[in-house]
C-alpha cells in the first residue's frame, strides 16, 4: 500500500494550490501544500531551474498527477512559470483525432489527449497526421507517462504558430506591464471582430483588445482571428497584433 495513496481521493490533476517550498536541490523541490499535501516538483519538468525557486517562500502550483510513492507531482502554475521565465518540455507529437475542444496526440508510440475548454480554439485548424510541439510534463521525472500540459507550436497550412512567443518580453520598455489577469505578454489568443463597431473582442471572455497590427482587413462577422499580445494599454486593455485569420 503506498504511503499517501488517500491523496488520489483529495487532490485532482489541474488544480492550483499555494504551497511552501521546503527543500531544493538538484533532483527535485519539495513542497509543502498550504492545505496539508506533501508534493515534488521534478527538476526535468522545470528544466532543471531549481535555483529560481527559494527554500521557505510561497509560489503556487499545479497538479499533474502522482508518484510511485504516491506523493502529489507539482509544477509550477503558468503564471509562475511565466514570471520565474521557466520553458517547458517540448516534444514533437503526430495529430491523430480532433474536436473542437480537444486533441488526440501520439508521442513514441502512446496516445494521449488534451482538452482545453477556450484557450485553444484553433483546435480546429488541426489536421491529422500534422505535427506539433506539446509541452510536456511526467509525473514520475522520467520521460514516459506524459502529460500535456499545453500545444506550443502547430501548423495552419504553411504558417507555423507558436502559442507563446517569449521574444516579445523583450520588446517592452522599462516598466512595462508583462501580465494582467490570466493574460500575459507574448500569449496567442482567438479574437473575433463586430463589424459595427469596427472592434476586436477576446473569444472567451468578450473583452475588447487594441489592434495594433494586421496584414489583412477584417471583413467578415463570421471569421475568425488569432493575435498576439504585445502589451497593455494604460487602462490594463490588451494590444494585439494579428497574425492569422480564417473562415
Amino acid at each position: 500500500m503506498k504511503k499517501y495513496a488517500f491523496y488520489q481521493e483529495m487532490f485532482f490533476p489541474g488544480e492550483v494550490y499555494e504551497g511552501c517550498v521546503t527543500v531544493v536541490d538538484w533532483y527535485k523541490l519539495s513542497v509543502t501544500l498550504k492545505q496539508g499535501g506533501h508534493g515534488i516538483v521534478y527538476s526535468a519538468n522545470i528544466n532543471y531551474d531549481n535555483k529560481k525557486f527559494t527554500p521557505g517562500q510561497t509560489y503556487d502550483f499545479e497538479v499533474i498527477g502522482f508518484n510511485q510513492d504516491g506523493l502529489i507531482s507539482l509544477v509550477p502554475a503558468k503564471k509562475e512559470l511565466f514570471r520565474l521565465d521557466i520553458r517547458p518540455n517540448l516534444t514533437k507529437a503526430s495529430v491523430i483525432a480532433v474536436s473542437n475542444t480537444a486533441v488526440a496526440l501520439k508521442i513514441k508510440g502512446d496516445v494521449y489527449l488534451y482538452k482545453s475548454v477556450s484557450d485553444n480554439a484553433f483546435f480546429e485548424l488541426l489536421e491529422p497526421e500534422s505535427e506539433v510541439l506539446a509541452a510536456t510534463y511526467s509525473p514520475d521525472g522520467l520521460e514516459k507517462n506524459f502529460v500535456i500540459a499545453d500545444i506550443a507550436e502547430f501548423s495552419a497550412g504553411s504558417t507555423k504558430i507558436m502559442t507563446m512567443d517569449y521574444s516579445c518580453r523583450q520588446m517592452l520598455n522599462a516598466g512595462e506591464k508583462q501580465q494582467v489577469g490570466d493574460l500575459t505578454v507574448g500569449q496567442l489568443k482567438e479574437l473575433i471582430y463586430e463589424p459595427l463597431d469596427k472592434r476586436f473582442y477576446l473569444v472567451d471572455s468578450d473583452d475588447e483588445v487594441i489592434v495594433n497590427q494586421t496584414s489583412f482587413h477584417p471583413s467578415s462577422k463570421h471569421a475568425k482571428y488569432l493575435g498576439r499580445v504585445t502589451g497593455f494599454s494604460g487602462e490594463n486593455i490588451p494590444c494585439i497584433n494579428l497574425i492569422y485569420s480564417w473562415t
